[in-house]
This record gives structure tokens, sequence and C-alpha cells, in this order.
């Protein structure tokens, strides 16, 4: 039956392997990696929602920017320097994804 699910049968979270649930992590981290890269186009008052929520953002995505950006410095190109470690970390969790055939 080559793995598909009967109609019958009801899938519950428990039913969830671990290859699936990765993925999915790695999904919401791809996201919140996205966000926090359109974030910085923005000013936000210090104190206001979108202040708070790209606060969240970078919390939980500084993990992984931050280890890489110590390592690597920044490209600098004429008088401007890009910072690569974004690149770095989405394009490794790219390919974590794309090796776990997520």
């Amino acid at each position: 039956m080559n793995g598909a699910i009967e109609l019958s049968q009801k899938v519950t979270p428990l039913d969830l392997d671990f290859k699936s649930i990765v993925c999915f992590h790695l999904y919401v981290v791809s996201v919140l990696l996205v966000i926090r890269a359109v974030l910085t186009w923005f000013n936000f008052k210090p104190d206001g929602l979108m202040a708070t929520v790209a606060g969240f953002v970078y919390l939980v995505t500084d993990f992984l920017i931050l280890p890489v950006r110590r390592r690597l410095p920044a490209l600098t190109v004429g008088n401007t320097q890009f910072d690569v470690s974004y690149m770095v970390v989405i394009a490794a969790v790219y390919l974590v994804r794309l090796g776990l055939g997520c």
C-alpha cells in the first residue's frame, strides 16, 4: 500500500514520526529567518507591538545567527559591509531540509 493512509484511519499527533517533526521545526525556523530579514528593513517604536514581535523573532533566531556571525567577518564591498551570516544560516537550514527530504 506504499505508505498511504487509508480514509478509515485517523491520524493523531502521536502518529507523527521523528522526521516529520524535525521537518516541521526546520520549516518554522526558515519562516522565522525570513521574517527576521524583512524586519531589518523597518524601524519600530521601542514600546510598540512590532518591536515586541521583532524582539521575539530575534530571540528565537539568535541561537543560529550569532555563532556564525562571530566566526564570519562581514563581506566588504567598497564602503559597504554585508553580513553574510544570515545567508549561511538560511542555506544550511535549506540544505538540512533538502537532505532530510522535507
